[in-house]
Parts: C-alpha cells; structure tokens; sequence
C-alpha cells in the first residue's frame, strides 16, 4: 500500500533489569492498545457520509495503516516475551561448557600463541613495509 509517506523506522536498544522485562513489554503494549483506542474514537470523523469516494478510500489505507502498524508491534512483543520465557527456562547449569581447570589453561596457551603468532606476521608485515619505503626507485 503507498500512502505516498516516506516510512522513517528506527530500532532502540534498551538495557532493562531481568526482573522489569516482562513489566517494560506490557507498558509498550497499552501503548498499542491506546493506538487502537484513538483509531475508534477517530472512527466517526474517518469514516462520515459527507466524504468524496477519494476521500473514504484514504481513510481505508489509513485505518488499515494504523491496525498493521498496531498488529506488527504486538508481533515483535510477543516474540520478545516468549525468546524471554524460553531464556530464563533454560536451566544455566545446561549453557555452561563442561571444561576443567587444566582444559582451560590450555586454551588459554593456544590463545596466547595464535596472539604471538598473529603479532609474528603484523610485525613482518611492517618490516617488509618498512624496506620498501626504504628501497631506491627502480630505474628502467
């Protein structure tokens, strides 16, 4: 449907305490649901037997706008609420890796030797770098 509209979205990130999760989505649903409620009680003044067929057209589109706008929303919070649930179902004694101590320390060697080797070839990258900056012109 083009309204002629240039639809700007933008997405937020929001830090909220696990325990006010739940609390923050239902807030952000009666928003919708006041959403909805000025969609009502503009219902008289959208749709009225005075308007040209153009003009009932448009407010079909933008009734119709508003409630797939409404219905997108309750879509996203949902799937926030229920990514939440399964989350903090999840028993965290099943997400932590079964490792020792000492299965540890060698990942962390391996980890200080792919850094070492890592810096080995940034550091012959620069030398090379630096011979050739070095280096006469080549004269043909």
């Amino acid at each position: 449907m083009d309204t002629g509209k240039n639809e700007v979205r933008a997405s937020l990130t929001v830090s909220v305490g696990v325990a006010r999760t739940i609390q923050m989505v239902r807030w952000l649903t009666t928003l919708e649901g006041k959403r909805l409620v000025n969609v009502v009680n503009e219902w008289n003044e959208t749709f009225n037997p005075d308007q040209s067929d153009e003009e009932l057209l448009k407010a079909f589109g933008k009734v119709r706008e508003e409630m797939f706008e409404v219905a997108a929303m309750l879509g996203q919070y949902e799937n926030m609420v229920s990514g939440f649930l399964s989350q903090s179902s999840d028993s965290p004694e099943a997400a932590a890796p079964d490792i020792t101590v000492d299965q540890l320390k060698e990942k962390v060697e391996e980890l200080e030797k792919f850094g070492g080797f890592i810096d080995k070839i940034n550091d012959q990258e620069e030398e090379e770098e630096d011979v050739e900056q070095s280096a006469p012109p080549e004269q043909e």
